[in-house]
């Protein structure tokens, strides 16, 4: 079994988007229609670099997991065991529900008060935190001026992928804090 993060080290999003997108190199970064809306102008743009991608037209964008989740219409979770299986192998710390969970390591609890019992021992926290911990790291790359934040920081992409951090931009203009009922938890 591996982690998320070794499995992600060993994919390379422009193969895993070319299997699907006929996407062409320009420079540095690769360019296509986007799979995502109808378009004729070829917004869509693949960076092999960053192994990140990102449309112009659309806004949709994200690594290589969000980008299979997005086109294949699934979970997150699913699209990191489709992925892993394309390598051979099988992703450690992802049920068989539909998104992941943290790793079984992790001693954090969420605060006690005011939950019902049946949520204290459930795992349904860990996998809504485990998508969200997942969303936020792919937003690091959304942002401009996030990595290089982390940059002055001295803090890699390799670092912030290993611990997790991200970044909360909302959606919409909104913060994405919400009160624990709002997530089913």
């Amino acid at each position: 079994m591996v982690d998320v993060v070794t499995l992600k080290e060993s994919l390379d999003i422009v193969e895993i988007v070319s299997e699907v997108v006929l996407i062409k190199k320009n420079g540095k970064d690769y360019f296509g229609l986007c799979p995502f809306h109808s378009e004729q102008d070829g917004s869509f743009s693949v960076s092999a670099e960053k192994q990140m991608f990102y449309c112009f037209g659309c806004g949709a964008g994200g690594d290589v997991f969000e980008f299979w989740s997005k086109y294949q219409n699934i979970s997150f979770g699913r699209a990191l065991r489709e992925l892993a299986a394309k390598k051979g192998m099988v992703i450690d710390g992802v049920s068989n529900q539909r998104t992941p969970k943290m790793p079984k390591e992790s001693k954090w609890q969420p605060a006690q008060r005011d939950l019902p019992d049946e949520l204290i021992d459930s795992d349904l926290w860990k996998e809504k935190a485990g998508k969200f911990v997942a969303w936020g790291y792919g937003q690091l790359f959304e942002d401009p001026g996030a990595l290089d934040f982390l940059k002055s920081r001295v803090i890699t992409e390799e670092t912030a992928g290993r611990f997790g951090l991200g970044l909360n931009t909302g959606r919409d203009g909104k913060d994405l804090f919400r009160p624990r009922e709002s997530w089913g938890l």
